[in-house]
């Protein structure tokens, strides 16, 4: 543009100068620049922005960056960060202890927690088949039990009648006889007393139920107290192992006891016939 002068302002082209020697707003590539006689940059007083295509004053920026400043420092005190945004390290940690940062403590929690829950199910497992075991020997034991029983009842029947079908000359020995089934039955049925208190029956084979128990209370079966006990095994994560233990002991000491009742009313049967 040609050379103006006005009220002390004066251009040539793109570039006006505001009085002698005065500052310069040079105009270039679309771009307008404030300078002085040195052709150095120099500080441009602004007002407050109020649009989005506005200059932004110092103040206005100083402010935006405290506020976005503080929500980072709050982020990073919320997600257990330094205040120079550095992981702050989990010394005392069970499973972190060892992590470098946020993910690498979630990475080594989840490799925890799925040992865990490997190591539960498989216990979990093992606790389901030997319960399975237990009931098996249960069942197998209660079918010889019962089967005996029958026989030896059977047995005490057919020798009755055939007794009572003898001549008069044998009622003597008739009498004797009765009396002697009568007491074998008797002592049969107080080991069965015995058999069925120390398996937590009553006298008539029905389960007795737990009142004081923490975990069996509402059980109405041997089979039943054992499941109690196994779904309340599953929300101890953390003691399973022992628990584990403690129930594989109680299984082999119920197989014993079931073997040796097994065997001691075969035995009792054998004796009577």
């Amino acid at each position: 543009m040609a050379s103006i002068k006005n009220f002390g302002i004066q251009g040539v082209g793109s570039d006006v100068q505001f009085g002698k020697a005065g500052n310069r707003l040079v105009s270039e590539a679309g771009t307008f620049r404030v300078v002085n006689s040195a052709n150095a940059a120099v500080r441009v007083v602004v007002a407050n922005a109020v649009s989005a295509t506005d200059a932004v004053a110092l103040g206005q920026l100083t402010a935006a960056v405290k506020t976005v400043q503080d929500e980072l420092d709050a982020t990073q005190v919320g997600a257990g960060l330094n205040a120079d945004g550095s992981y702050a390290v989990n010394a005392t940690g069970n499973y972190i202890s060892g992590a470098t940062s946020l993910a690498d403590a979630a990475n080594k929690i989840d490799a925890a927690l799925k040992a865990a829950d490997v190591a539960y199910k498989a216990a979990d497992a093992q606790l389901a088949s030997d319960i399975a075991n237990v009931a098996s020997v249960a069942s197998q034991a209660d079918a010889t039990q019962q089967t005996l029983i029958n026989n030896l009842r059977s047995d005490l029947t057919n020798e009755a009648n055939a007794r009572l079908a003898a001549d008069t000359i044998h009622d003597t020995r008739l009498v004797n006889l009765e009396a002697n089934a009568t007491q074998s039955a008797t002592a049969i049925a107080a080991e069965l007393d015995r058999v069925e208190a120390a398996v937590g029956l009553d006298s008539d084979g029905n389960y007795v139920a737990t009142t004081g128990a923490n975990y069996t209370n509402g059980a109405s079966t041997v089979v039943g107290a054992v499941a109690a006990l196994d779904s309340a095994l599953k929300l101890v994560d953390t003691a399973y192992k022992a628990a584990d233990t403690a129930i594989n002991s109680n299984v082999a000491v119920v197989a014993s006891d079931l073997a040796a009742l097994t065997t001691s009313t075969t035995a009792n049967a054998v004796a009577q016939q």
